[in-house]
């Protein structure tokens, strides 16, 4: 009897067998393994992106500090030596991009600082290139001939900005009329027909001392010329009857060609109305620069650039000559063009985009274009050279150890 019992006891505590031990071990390594891998992976995953995050923040650090203080500025603050010995700055390439490589541990001369995130060291390579904005044929920002407005105020100067979008807004104001549509059927007809004058009208009442000014700018459409179809945008850009020692200085129109929505070769009109109502103004009084500045298109509307032709009318009253006149060849007018319509205007002049000049002083008008560009001072705007103006900046991140660029930020900054 108890031999029967320690029997039947020995074989229910019977453990596994190995097979089953290695079952057991086989289950357990096939949801185990990938579990781990997961974890692994996750882990090397959330580690880079880490790594970028961090990377991304030096750039980040990088670029804003170069938009904050402008390339020439921040370059010039990037030297090596002493004060006694000569410092050494970065240097442009015969392309004028300046390169800035510590990339490698044993990179000399002028770099860019290292950064410290989170414990982890990061060093650059960063290009700076004007060549983005520049092209051989001169149509690129870095080539274009720009208004010097660095100290434009709203005490001294009128501006006025005329673009694309405005002139799309009155075909569409068109487009929406019957009375249109019955003779213009398409958008394309009534864009073929449109033309525009920008009149701009500087008003002077009383003496020199105490006079005001305003400045209007009047755009104004029409279709295949006819008076009927006029629309006109009118906008008051400067009055001083209410600011304290507020003397008009210059004017500054900004435009863009009518051939940007025309699609073909656009006459525009300007006219430049500088006049007095009172014989109390003394000439001098009524002194002031008009800038004109025709402002660069989409690449593809640049075709149409060699056909475009601008007339521009300058009508001043002279008190001093209020009836007709003969003009002495020193004559100057009271009114100076300053403006980037043609790229070699001062040496031929007929030849370049102003279909006429038409210079008008009391009731004399004068026509003869190379002594109206003499008589109106006509010439290129200052800092009409080539200048570099805009930079693309392209940083490549490096971790320490690393010959590989873990993170590449490319942005725009200032000159």
């Amino acid at each position: 009897m108890n031999q029967s019992r320690n029997r039947k006891l020995n074989k229910s505590e019977k453990g596994f067998t190995l097979v089953e031990l290695l079952v057991s071990i086989t289950i357990l390594a096939i949801i185990v393994v990938p579990v781990l891998t997961a974890f692994i992976s996750s882990a090397n995953a959330n580690s880079r992106a880490k790594r970028k995050l961090e990377a991304t923040t030096a750039a980040q650090n990088v670029m804003e500090n170069i938009k904050a203080v402008g390339v020439k500025a921040y370059l010039d603050s990037l030297k090596i030596g002493t004060a006694e010995s000569g410092y050494t700055y970065a240097a442009p390439d015969a392309q004028g991009i300046y390169t800035l490589d510590n990339s490698s541990e044993t990179a000399a001369g002028v770099l860019v600082p290292q950064q410290v995130i989170n414990n982890r060291s990061f060093r650059f390579k960063a290009v700076f290139s004007p060549a983005a904005f520049s092209n051989e044929s001169g149509t690129g920002y870095n080539d274009a001939s720009l208004a010097n407005i660095d100290n434009m105020n709203v005490l001294q100067d009128a501006f006025y900005v005329s673009g694309e979008d405005a002139d799309q807004k009155i075909v569409d104001e068109y487009f929406s009329m019957p009375n249109i549509t019955n003779t213009y059927t398409t958008e394309t007809a009534i864009i073929n027909a449109l033309s525009r004058e920008i009149d701009i009208t500087i008003l002077h009442t009383g003496d020199e001392d105490t006079g005001i000014t305003k400045v209007r700018v009047d755009c104004i459409y029409k279709l295949d010329n006819n008076a009927a179809t006029t629309k006109t945008v009118s906008s008051t850009v400067y009055d001083n009857s209410d600011i304290v020692n507020g003397k008009l200085r210059s004017v500054y129109l900004f435009y863009t060609p009518l051939y940007a929505i025309k699609n073909a070769a656009a006459k525009d009109t300007i006219k430049v109305f500088n006049n007095t109502t009172s014989s109390e103004t003394k000439p001098s009084s009524i002194s002031a620069k008009v800038y004109l500045v025709k402002q660069r298109t989409t690449d593809a509307q640049e075709v149409f650039e060699s056909t475009y032709k601008v007339n521009l009318e300058v009508d001043e009253i002279n008190s001093d000559q209020p009836v007709a006149w003969s003009p002495p060849d020193d004559y100057r007018a009271f009114t100076t063009i300053l403006t980037n319509i043609g790229t070699n205007m001062l040496t031929d002049l007929k030849t370049e985009q102003f279909d006429s000049i038409l210079f008008k002083s009391g009731s004399q008008s004068l026509n003869l274009i190379e002594k109206n560009k003499e008589y109106l001072g006509i010439t290129t705007m200052e800092d009409a050279s080539k200048v570099t103006r805009l930079y693309q900046i392209t940083i490549d991140v490096f971790t320490e150890g690393s010959e590989e660029s873990v993170y590449t930020m490319t942005g725009t900054a200032d000159a």
